[in-house]
């Protein structure tokens, strides 16, 4: 009896293909838009540090909450700047 493979969404051969990718285009956990502005994606992955060092118990939950609200608004002033 042939042995029955699994695949999750991204592993699947006919399901990458379809949605148009490729081996050499794998699916990250984290996706950082090449669209954005590198000041931007400086913004995002600062985050996404306070989130690890929240997660790891180094700050608190009041200090992740301050320091990533005022990085959210640096970012969001940085984005209203590009388009005007």
């Amino acid at each position: 009896m042939k042995e029955r493979k699994y695949y999750t969404q991204w592993q699947d051969p006919t399901a990458r293909e379809a949605l148009g990718r490729t081996n050499t285009d794998e699916a990250r956990p984290r996706q950082i838009q090449e669209k954005k502005g590198s000041f931007q994606r400086k913004i995002d992955e600062f985050i996404h540090r306070l989130r690890v060092q929240r997660a790891m118990g180094a700050i608190n939950h009041a200090e992740y909450r301050q320091r990533s609200d005022q990085a959210r608004q640096l970012r969001k002033g940085a984005s209203s700047n590009l388009t005007t």
